[in-house]
């Protein structure tokens, strides 16, 4: 009777000891499930940190580009008037007799 209190005191300590080692296998799979995910997302920032460079390089590009037509917009403005100003000037100047076909 006692050897049957023994071996059930040992086997109720084997499955404490076995509940607490599926304890641990079950955090070691969730450790290594999170390891795999953060990899993931740190291969995601590297790609969005080279599409983050990227963009600011088109978008200097752009201001670039936006700064030189507006430049080209004011000389065409500047071009504009003065144009303008010597057609009104051809326009209201006394023509010189021409020969008419």
């Amino acid at each position: 009777n006692i050897k049957i209190n023994e071996l059930r005191s040992e086997n109720a300590e084997l499955l404490s000891l076995r509940a607490q080692i599926d304890h641990i296998n079950a955090e070691r799979s969730e450790f290594a499930r999170l390891a795999q995910e953060r990899k993931k997302v740190i291969i995601m920032l590297r790609e969005d940190r080279k599409s983050i460079e990227k963009l600011k390089s088109t978008v200097q590009k752009l201001q670039k580009e936006l700064t030189s037509l507006r430049g080209e917009k004011a000389t065409l403005r500047l071009e504009n008037t003065r144009l303008r100003r010597d057609l009104a000037r051809a326009m209201n100047s006394p023509r010189s007799p021409t020969k008419s076909s």
